[in-house]
């Protein structure tokens, strides 16, 4: 909250404590123009929150009521490590409130008013800006009111975008368009004509920032004066703020994540690294560092272990179930399990950036490229070979890990390292992670080995246990996937977005992070009891849980894959689960995908005495026929003759 806005009393502790039962009220952090904020414990969950509180007044606005839930929808949609993420919203007393993530930390105004900071440092804050406000933009949500007050810096310096109280959709008409916001030298020159918000309006308040941030000044009207004129900062930042605020909208950076790259390669090409922190500038006074926030560790409900896991193919696959209590509604038939043969091509690879090398020798012959280096040791690579590994490849703590520029899905990524006899990487914790980010350069995210299991809970590829203090928040339905940030921070990813990924070899030759491995160690708990680790991708519905892999595979290998695992292929026993199944599988069922289930339909034939061969019965020549299901109905193609196996 801006401290230039004109402050209305805060309501106190006393008078708003009755009002939130389940939190405890702790403090007062700010207050403005618009309402107050708290700090809060929230009892249920063990964990520090923000209480935006915005007053009366603002709720009497009859266009602000009917605005305020949509709203307040859009930004709980958004859950990103640089954007403060929403809890929860409503109305108490008259007065509307948002539940918010607590950061324990300055706003970017209160770290760097009147100071010169870093060019290096400036860059790397504003191009988390940029990745937060470019997620936010294809969630369909703009900010609005864009400065340094509204952005706050928490305990690692990482930027996190807040105050979205005022979001919008994007391309919708503001209503507010004498807010003293649009008069700010954060907002765009068009806004004063016509009020219009869009993506390059807040690309322009984002050049401000970093205009503020090297300058040590507030910007004025457009055109800015060079930085470099005012600061000494090189002339590449002149660049790059004038394309983000050119008075021209078309002008600027078409997105924020196009302007968050140029910096990261502006600050990669500076000479002059500084060693400095944020906050440590050319002013007298350094700013003090904001303390980390101690997270607290969930607590674990203890949960009945399913007994089946489900299983799905594409054209072929299979959807494999699980349920408490160990019930298998199929025959007892035990299989190895065999390793899954994907028949899609692998995804091209593309080159991951390096730094500037020193110039070689004349003689010396080129560096090999990183889809060059995959391509020659691929077969190697995959039956354990650790000699040698490609160009870019650097080893940590046991393992060796590469940074893949390469845009693909989690699924896809995941199938990439099979091939070549890696896994995503997995790593717990915040060190190792930090390590990465020193030692392997990478400007777009990054699909890491973990995601969402059985019982819903954040799962590695190779069962190490989940770090309490990497807290996710935000709605996990369709973000089930775990993705590192530019800045290193962890966030839930969609399955269909695509980013890089981090490849890991295990120095030993093992590799714990395969699906067939997932896949053992579940069938290994089911038999001898304890815990189960399903595989990650596993969705969890009353007791049963339940995997579809998107592999080519006949009806008789998925059934014995499937068994092999300890569950049975799945099946619909009620219209809401075969609804439910269809929900999780829309994706590939509008591609014209199908997946096997475990029905199939008996073919009666006459038996030699004349009489006809009851269903259940095995009489000689009947025929097994694998039901697939219809991509155009979602049903599965077995006929009322069809016996459900018996449970146990």
């Amino acid at each position: 909250m801006d401290a230039s806005d004109s402050t209305i009393p805060a309501p106190s502790l006393d008078e708003l404590q009755p009002l939130f039962p389940t939190y405890k009220l702790e403090g007062l952090v700010a207050q403005g123009g618009m309402g107050a904020i708290y700090k809060a414990h929230q009892r249920s969950l063990d964990r520090p929150v923000a209480i935006k509180i915005l007053a009366r007044e603002v709720g009497e606005d009859e266009t602000f009521r009917e605005t305020f839930a949509a709203e307040a929808k859009a930004m709980a949609r958004l859950n990103h490590p640089n954007v403060i993420a929403v809890y929860d919203f409503g109305a108490a007393d008259g007065m509307f409130f948002l539940v918010m993530e607590f950061v324990d930390g300055q706003s970017l105004r209160e770290a760097c008013d009147g100071i010169e900071v870093d060019p290096e440092k400036a860059a790397e804050v504003v191009t988390g800006i940029c990745r937060g406000l470019a997620y936010a933009h294809d969630e369909g949500v703009l900010h609005r009111d864009l400065k340094p007050a509204n952005i706050l810096l928490d305990g690692s310096h990482q930027p996190k975008i807040g105050n979205f109280g005022l979001a919008h959709g994007v391309g919708e008409r503001g209503e507010r368009e004498e807010r003293a916001g649009f008069r700010s030298g954060y907002a765009a020159p068009e806004l004063a004509v016509h009020g219009r918000i869009d993506e390059r309006s807040e690309i322009y308040a984002v050049g401000a920032v970093l205009y503020c941030l090297l300058t040590g000044r507030e910007p004025g009207e457009a055109p800015l004066p060079a930085a470099s004129s005012l600061c000494g900062c090189p002339s590449i930042y002149d660049a790059i703020l004038a394309r983000a605020t050119d008075p021209d909208p078309a002008a600027r950076y078409a997105s924020a994540d196009e302007m968050a790259d140029e910096l990261e390669n502006a600050a990669k090409s500076n000479p002059l690294r500084a060693l400095s922190r944020l906050g440590v500038g050319t002013a007298p006074a350094p700013v003090r560092p904001p303390g980390p926030v101690p997270a607290k560790r969930k607590s674990a409900a203890a949960l009945v272990v399913a007994a089946a896991a489900v299983l799905a193919l594409v054209a072929g696959g299979a959807y494999l179930a699980t349920r408490s209590g160990g019930a298998r509604p199929g025959p007892e038939t035990a299989a190895e399990l065999k390793p899954v043969v994907e028949a899609r091509a692998a995804p091209r690879v593309g080159t991951a950036p390096k730094a500037v090398p020193k110039p070689a020798p004349q003689d010396s012959a080129p560096k090999e490229s990183v889809q060059a280096g995959l391509a020659r040791l691929k077969d190697k690579l995959a039956v354990g070979g650790r000699e040698e590994f490609p160009e870019g490849t650097a080893a940590h703590d046991g393992s060796h890990f590469l940074v893949v520029d390469a845009a693909m899905t989690w699924s896809a990524a995941e199938r990439f390292a099979e091939h070549h006899g890696a896994h995503l990487a997995v790593l717990p914790a915040r060190e190792d992670r930090d390590w990465l980010r020193k030692h392997c350069y990478f400007k777009r995210p990054l699909w890491l080995g973990a995601g969402l299991a059985g019982r819903e809970e954040w799962q590695w590829l190779d069962a190490a246990p989940w770090n309490a203090s990497d807290t996710l928040s935000g709605s996990f339905e369709t973000r089930r996937y775990l993705a590192l940030s530019a800045t290193g921070g962890l966030f839930p990813a969609r399955h269909s977005q695509e980013y890089g990924l981090v490849l890991q070899w295990r120095g030993d030759g093992t590799n714990p992070g395969t699906l067939e491995a997932q896949l053992k160690r579940t069938a290994k708990i089911l038999k001898e009891g304890g815990t189960v680790l399903y595989p990650v991708g596993t969705r969890t519905r009353e007791d049963s849980h339940y995997f579809h892999l998107e592999t080519a595979m006949s009806w008789k290998e998925a059934r014995q894959l499937a068994e092999s695992a300890g569950g049975y292929l799945a099946i619909p026993s009620t219209a809401e689960e075969h609804a439910w199944m269809c929900s999780t599988l829309s994706v590939p069922l509008a591609r014209g995908q199908a997946f096997w289930l475990g029905g199939f339909r008996l073919k009666l034939e006459t038996a030699g005495n004349g009489s006809r061969a009851r269903p259940g019965t095995t009489p000689a020549g009947r025929r097994a026929i694998p039901a697939a299901t219809k991509p155009s109905t979602g049903w599965p193609c077995v006929e009322p003759r069809a016996r459900r196996p018996p449970a146990g």
